[in-house]
């Protein structure tokens, strides 16, 4: 049995006649438009079967990326206040958006450490 046999947004697809694939998913599952900007934590949501993390990828010029639907998939760095190295106290490692070593769910690439930007959620814990 196949883990799309078991997702009920499928199940609502097929019974609607749908084609099942990512955009079809996405559209049934959050709308349209849906959320944006599209985060790793959205398209984990999706069926492995059906996802596509290749389009995820964004390049290191910190310009805005997005697939074949206009989803934006980051935040460019001009946008956002984006200070590297940080000014004030607040870094992005001490972010719940940051992905170690050198990452960000909502930022265009490169993000440090050491950075910060106007999106910076204090991290729990």
């Amino acid at each position: 049995m196949s883990t799309l046999d078991n997702d009920r947004v499928v199940a609502t697809m097929r019974a609607a006649g749908m084609t099942v694939d990512r955009d079809n998913y996405i559209a049934v599952n959050w709308g349209d438009p849906p959320p944006r900007p599209w985060t790793p934590e959205l398209e984990s949501q999706i069926p492995e079967a059906l996802q596509d993390w290749d389009w995820f990828q964004a390049d290191n010029t910190g310009e805005n990326e997005s697939d074949d639907d206009g989803l934006e998939l980051f935040h460019a760095q001009g946008d956002v206040q984006f200070e590297h190295p940080a000014k004030g106290a607040n870094h992005c490692s001490q972010c719940e958006h940051f992905i170690a070593p050198e990452g960000c769910r909502l930022v265009a690439p490169p993000v440090e450490p050491e950075d910060w930007c106007t999106l910076f959620a204090a991290a729990s814990g």
